[in-house]
């Protein structure tokens, strides 16, 4: 499945006016759609809620760092995730605090050493991530253009204090930002937090980015990163109540159409 917007549609008898301000370019409302995100390496509790997640019908996209501690047994949960609609995107190498490690490193050390040494330990796990997420909401616009010739879609800011899309127009739609938290457990978030959020989703149209770490309660030493089954399950029973669509990362990614190609010319009979 591929995210879509809304599109404008006009009828044959529109007036050239406004054959031709459709064609401007254009903001246009989205079906609303949630894309549920989930940081690190978890592996363990994310597989333990598959069913979960099969019983509301939603998909998720796992941002996976430490690849080379990942076992055998964990690699078997990864694919099994994967092969149940599921995305497995990538999350660095070894989940450094970027503006620290600029502190030591270069801009093409963080390249070679967190990515694509990274992504040689994810093929080592018989996985092509091709969505990323910064560790942190931590990244340097220096960094976009060459992680978008290696990712087909990024995961950039934190939720903003204001509510708005996710998607971002920048990049030609490559990026997204976070719209809200689902660590509800551990952050203490309320109910009107996600009803107020989902609200304006629904009215507002377009795509919700999410942002979790562990499910589950027992298992995690950062208390602030859980979110409870019953509270995954109450975030999940909600956006179905609202009728959102459930997308990975790798759904919104829309590649741009080729503009180079060209019909070739028809052969005239003789």
């Amino acid at each position: 499945m591929t995210y879509i917007p809304a599109q404008t549609t006009l009828s044959p008898d529109a007036t050239l006016a406004a054959q031709a301000m459709a064609m401007q370019p254009q903001t246009v409302e989205a079906r609303p759609a949630l894309c549920l995100t989930f940081d690190d390496n978890f592996v363990q509790s994310w597989f333990d809620h598959l069913d979960l997640f099969d019983k509301y019908g939603a998909k998720a996209t796992f941002f996976l760092c430490w690849p080379e501690r990942i076992s055998a047994k964990e690699r078997d949960m990864l694919h099994q995730i994967q092969d149940r609609g599921h995305e497995i995107g990538f999350h660095t190498r070894q989940h450094v605090r970027l503006p620290k490690y600029l502190q030591s490193h270069s801009l093409e050390d963080y390249l070679d050493d967190q990515i694509d040494q990274g992504l040689e330990a994810m093929n080592d796990l018989g996985l092509d991530p091709r969505s990323f997420s910064f560790p942190y909401f931590r990244f340097r616009p220096k960094l976009i253009e060459p992680l978008l010739e290696r990712f087909d879609i990024l995961r950039l800011e934190g939720p903003y204090e204001h509510f708005k899309d996710s998607l971002s127009k920048r990049y030609a739609n490559r990026t997204v930002n976070t719209y809200c938290f689902t660590d509800k457990t551990g952050m203490n978030l309320d109910s009107a937090y996600y009803a107020d959020r989902f609200s304006w989703l629904k009215e507002q149209g377009g795509v919700g980015v999410t942002c979790g770490h562990f499910l589950g309660t027992t298992g995690n030493k950062f208390a602030k990163m859980r979110c409870s089954s019953d509270d995954l399950e109450g975030i999940l029973a909600l956006a179905q109540a609202h009728a959102f669509d459930f997308v990975t990362m790798a759904d919104l990614y829309q590649p741009a159409p080729d503009l180079t190609a060209q019909a070739a010319p028809a052969i005239l009979a003789a």
